[in-house]
């Protein structure tokens, strides 16, 4: 019991770290909102010009970067995406079904970060492939309608949309 009171303290210390990230994205889209400016998060072309100043800044170019940048709206909905993974990353310690899908989708935000930007974090995704792709707490019986409801947000929208599934006889 107390090995998995560490381990889920692991998990823990892991989630806030991308919530506090998310957080400083989600407050960075408040003061552009309240102050009238360019929604660089939400916009279409937010994360191809984001990854264009990155460009200039560095002076270099990524794998994905200049194709991003020629196609802006491919970046907006994983740009979305990215932000939801992160603000509420320590949402899903309590939420088992999650541990899996919430892991693998930050290692994709990792991925897509190096591919686009090059910038690399894969002791990153070393951590949460052990602590949560492969979770002791994970539910061995995965369920996707389970998992749907325990989404933050949307969870309680989803649950109420999803059938259930039939009985066996």
């Amino acid at each position: 019991a107390a090995t998995l009171l560490v381990f889920a303290g692991a998990q823990a210390l892991i989630l806030l770290t991308y919530s506090m990230a998310g957080m400083w994205k989600a407050g960075g889209i408040l003061q552009q909102w309240i102050m009238g400016e360019f929604f660089t998060y939400l916009h279409p072309q937010g994360l191809a010009r984001q990854v264009a100043a990155k460009m200039i800044e560095d002076d270099a170019a990524s794998v994905l970067g200049p194709w991003l940048v020629a196609h802006p709206w491919a970046g907006w909905l994983p740009g979305i995406v990215s932000i939801y993974l992160e603000l509420f990353a320590l949402w899903v310690v309590a939420r088992p079904s999650l541990h899996r899908a919430w892991g693998l989708g930050l290692a994709l935000f990792h991925l897509g970060t190096h591919l686009v930007m090059g910038i690399g974090f894969p002791q990153n995704t070393l951590w949460l492939a052990l602590f949560l792709v492969l979770s002791p707490f994970q539910p061995r019986q995965a369920s996707w309608r389970q998992a749907a409801g325990d989404l933050p947000v949307l969870g309680p929208w989803l649950r109420r949309r999803i059938p259930t599934a039939p009985a066996r006889p």
